[in-house]
């Protein structure tokens, strides 16, 4: 009897893919970090003492200030047209969720810098302040494999601690399945 297949991709859920920095692998310049290292890169340095960022235990991306970090994702999307946002929090104790931090947003290898906003507070936790910024929408023109990437590009407040902490996809455009029963 053949074994079932279990297709491990990075997958919409109804519609919605919620992408946290655990499941990405980390780029510092030339050297990569596989998806799941949390504190030593391949080269067995310590990323919290190399300027570059890092993946907390708890899956945050910590100390993500440097324009060489690139954070990447690869998923399996439908063709569609999706909406994406990401979510930040303060880790400086009770200070307002603030950042003017511009980053690179790659889709499929399409870049557009955007400065972080906060269009919607986080209200999750009461000490660390968040807040979700929308990146736009974007189109994936046929089902398959994408790769998004994320990175620093600037940030005017260098004392501050901005952690990443997870990369949302919604599709706004479903697509109709041709294939349903009546």
């Amino acid at each position: 009897k053949a074994m079932p297949v279990h297709d491990q991709r990075l997958r919409l859920q109804n519609g919605f893919l919620v992408l946290a920095p655990r499941h990405a692998a980390l780029f510092h310049g030339e050297r990569q970090v596989s998806p799941g290292s949390e504190f030593i890169g391949p080269a067995g340095e310590r990323l919290t003492d190399t300027g570059h960022c890092f993946v907390t235990p708890a899956g945050g991306l910590r100390n993500w200030k440097n324009p060489t970090d690139v954070i990447q994702w690869e998923c399996y999307l439908p063709a569609g047209t999706y909406q994406l946002r990401i979510l930040t929090r303060q880790l400086y104790h009770n200070r307002p969720w603030d950042s003017q931090r511009v980053i690179r947003v790659a889709f499929n290898g399409s870049p557009r810098e955007l400065t972080l906003r906060a269009d919607e507070l986080d209200e999750g936790n009461a000490y660390y302040r968040g807040a979700y910024t929308s990146l736009g929408e974007y189109r994936h023109p046929q089902d398959g494999t994408l790769t998004l990437q994320l990175s620093p590009v600037s940030d005017p407040d260098a004392q501050a601690e901005l952690q990443l902490d997870t990369l949302e996809i919604r599709e706004i455009e479903p697509r109709m399945n041709t294939n349903e029963h009546e």
